[in-house]
C-alpha cells in the first residue's frame, strides 16, 4: 500500500467519523443505558486477512500497509456491520505474543493465521529466571518494530488521527504460562509454589515497568489496560488457585494502573466472579460463552457494563434464524437491568468468508430487528 492510498482511506474514515449516523451511534454507546442492546463483531486479524485479502506478513512488516489494513477493517465494520463507531485512530497491536517476546520468546508469522508464539519457553529451567533482568523498552522483543511503526505513522497520519502505542494487554499468569511453558508452570504450582510466586512477582514488576515507561514515552500518566486472561478458566485453574496464587498479583497491577478497562477470559469464570469483582478499578466485566450469564450479570453487572461473549459456532455460524433469535431474546431478558455489550469474537474463519460472512450478517440483521430504535441500519 502506498502513502497516497493510505491517505485516501484516512479521508474516508474522517468523513464518515464526522457523519450524523456515526455521531448517533457514538451517542448510543456513550449513554450506557441499562438494557440497551449493543454489539461488536470482532473477527481475529487472521480472519480479517481472509475477508479483505491481505497478507499478515506484509501487515506486520510495513507500517503503511498495517495502518491501511486497520482503516479498511474499520470501514468494513461500519459499513457492513454497523457495530461500533468509527474513530480517527490507528491502534498498533501485535496480538497475543507481544508481551512474551519481550522475554525472548519467538514470534511466528504466517500469511493468514494470527501471530503466535514459538515452542521454546524463555524460562525452561528455574535457574533461567535469575538471568532474565528487566526488558529494554526500546530493544527487547518486538519493541524496535513497535517504535518504528509508531514513529512512521505519527509522521504520515494527520494530527487529528491518534496513533496508539502498544499497551500491556496480557495477564501476568498468561505471560508466565507462555514464557515458562504451561506444563512447567502447572507443575511449579504443585511442587514449588515459592518459585511460582517469584516468577509471578517478576512478571508483575516487568508489566508495571513497561506501563510506566510507556507513559513516560507518551508524556502522560499510567492508565488502565485491558487484561487478556484466557489461561484463567475453570477447570484449568481452581477457585483456590486463582484466589491465592493469581488474584493478588492482578490486584497489585490494578492498583498501580488505577484499574483495568476489562478483565477478559473466553473460558468459564463463573466460580471466580466474586473474586474478579474485588479487583480495584475494574471498569467492565466479561461473560464468556460458557459462563452462567445470569450470575455474571448479577455479580459483575451491578456496578459496571458487561461484555456478553457469544458462542461463535452454536449461536451464529451453525445457528438457524430461530436459534439466533432465541439467543438474542435470552440475552435481552437476562441482562435487561444492566449495561451490556454483546461480543461476537474473537472469531476465526470456520468455513471460509464466503460461508461465514452471510451467517454473521444474518445475525446482525436479526439483532437490529430485535432493536427497532437502533441508530444504524445494515
Amino acid at each position: 500500500m502506498t502513502k497516497a492510498e493510505l491517505l485516501r482511506l484516512v479521508d474516508e474514515v474522517a468523513e464518515l467519523a464526522d457523519s450524523k449516523e456515526n455521531k448517533e451511534l457514538q451517542a448510543w454507546w456513550d449513554a450506557r443505558q441499562p438494557g440497551r442492546f449493543l454489539y461488536l463483531i470482532d473477527p481475529t486479524i487472521g480472519m480479517w486477512s481472509d475477508i479483505l485479502d491481505f497478507s499478515l506478513l506484509d501487515h506486520y512488516s510495513d507500517p503503511i500497509t498495517y495502518a491501511g489494513n486497520v482503516l479498511r477493517i474499520a470501514l468494513y465494520r461500519f459499513k457492513e456491520f454497523g457495530d461500533i463507531p468509527l474513530a480517527k485512530s490507528v491502534d498498533i497491536n501485535f496480538s497475543a505474543p507481544f508481551e512474551s517476546t519481550l522475554f525472548g520468546v519467538d514470534w511466528i508469522l504466517s500469511e493468514h493465521i494470527e501471530p503466535w508464539l514459538g515452542r521454546e519457553p524463555a524460562i525452561a529451567e528455574k535457574e533461567d529466571l535469575d538471568k532474565m533482568g528487566m526488558p529494554d523498552f526500546y530493544k527487547s522483543g518486538l519493541m524496535p518494530l513497535a517504535h518504528r511503526y509508531y514513529e512512521e505513522l505519527r509522521e504520515v497520519l494527520p494530527e487529528n488521527f491518534e496513533v496508539i502505542f502498544p499497551g500491556w494487554r496480557r495477564s501476568q499468569f498468561g505471560v508466565a504460562w507462555h514464557i515458562r511453558g504451561h506444563n512447567n508452570l502447572l507443575m511449579d504450582i504443585i511442587d514449588d509454589q515459592e518459585f511460582f510466586h517469584k516468577l509471578m512477582g517478576y512478571v508483575t514488576d516487568v508489566a508495571m515497568d513497561y506501563c510506566q515507561k510507556r507513559a513516560d514515552f507518551l508524556g502522560r500518566e499510567v492508565e488502565p489496560t485491558w487484561l487478556g486472561n484466557d489461561e484463567v478458566n475453570c477447570p484449568t485453574v481452581s477457585p483456590g488457585m486463582y484466589e491465592n496464587l493469581i488474584l493478588p498479583y492482578e490486584i497489585k497491577f490494578a492498583e498501580f494502573l488505577g484499574g483495568f478497562t476489562n478483565w477478559h477470559s473466553c473460558g468459564d469464570t463463573t466460580p471466580f466472579l466474586h473474586m474478579i469483582d474485588r479487583i480495584p478499578g475494574l471498569q467492565t466485566g466479561y461473560c464468556g460463552p460458557w459462563n452462567d450469564m445470569k450470575k455474571t450479570a448479577e455479580v459483575l453487572g451491578k456496578t459496571r457494563p458487561v461484555y456478553i461473549g457469544l458462542n461463535i459456532v452454536d449461536d451464529v455460524l451453525d445457528a438457524d434464524g430461530a436459534a439466533q433469535d432465541k439467543k438474542i431474546r435470552q440475552i435481552k431478558e437476562t441482562c435487561s437491568d444492566i449495561v451490556y455489550w454483546v461480543r461476537m469474537g474473537p472469531m476465526g474463519t470456520m468455513n471460509g468468508p464466503e460461508a461465514d460472512l452471510p451467517k454473521i450478517k444474518e445475525w446482525v440483521s436479526r439483532a437490529q430487528q430485535a432493536n427497532p430504535d437502533y441508530p444504524v441500519r445494515r
